[in-house]
């Protein structure tokens, strides 16, 4: 993994960073878009790199400090626990209970992760989350609402 140095925006690269922001959002992200070079020759940004640059545009316009990490295709267990925001020691149990999966270095006992299964893992958690929060969000239309919960909780609370 290497580090690039952090960047703090002035307060002129923040409002110099808006009308890049906009262009690069989200529902805009997705078209072709391009770069002038010097020489006036256009060459088109790759989608990735156009993604990355509408999340740093976005965060320098609030004034937010931008950082960018790049991993080669392995990573370390704590790298991983950086990318998911646990521990080391959560992605071990993840590792040993199959739901990550990771190669033993030969000969040693240290584990290594690709970059693509954390990235694999990490939307299948996001897909796992949103479907138990659909089912979450049935259950409570199904009682009434938030409404009928409280009233339910208050009444409980009551009876002590």
């Amino acid at each position: 993994m290497t580090n690039i140095p952090t960047f703090l925006p002035s307060t002129e690269d923040s409002k110099a960073a808006i009308p890049i922001a906009s262009a690069l959002q989200t529902k805009y992200s997705e078209r072709e878009a391009v770069i002038l070079l010097p020489g006036g020759k256009k060459q088109n940004i790759p989608l990735p790199l156009v993604r990355l640059l509408a999340l740093a545009s976005q965060a320098m316009t609030r004034g937010y400090a931008v950082s960018l990490t790049i991993h080669a295709g392995f990573l370390t267990t704590k790298e991983a626990a950086d990318i998911l925001a646990c521990s080391r020691q959560h992605v071990v149990k993840l590792i040993e209970e199959k739901k990550l999966p990771a190669e033993k270095i030969p000969g040693g006992t240290h584990r290594r992760i690709k970059i693509e299964d954390l990235i694999a893992f990490m939307k299948n958690e996001n897909i796992e989350r949103e479907n138990l929060m659909d089912e979450l969000a049935a259950e409570v239309h199904e009682v009434g609402g938030y409404d009928e919960i409280y009233k339910w909780k208050k009444k409980k609370g009551s009876r002590k």
